[in-house]
């Protein structure tokens, strides 16, 4: 689960510790590779407030072409929404009646 690191750095294994409640050795165990934690500490993980982190770490192994269409998609959203807010604070000239 070396994907920890990419989520909470160096403190990976204690932020792991600290969702899955399982101790400190087996916790350095899993983010450091040596073993893999069981689905259900993925998915205690998956359930994180840095749960989409996780899963963008997870898909980045091998991502499904409809991940990638989504991951398209989430940046377009969020281009739309910048310029509509750039757009919005511009300043018009009052039109003269």
């Amino acid at each position: 689960m070396l994907l920890a690191h990419g989520v909470w750095g160096v403190a990976a294994p204690v932020a792991v510790e600290e969702h899955a409640g399982r101790s400190d050795r087996t916790c350095r165990d899993w983010t450091s590779g040596r073993t893999e934690p069981p689905a259900h500490v993925v998915a205690i993980l998956l359930r994180s407030r840095e749960g989409y982190l996780v899963l963008r770490h997870i898909m980045a192994i091998d991502p499904p072409t409809w991940w990638i269409v989504l991951q398209a998609e989430i940046e377009l959203a969020r281009l739309a929404k910048m310029f509509i807010a750039k757009a919005d604070a511009l300043t018009w000239p009052a039109s003269s009646k």
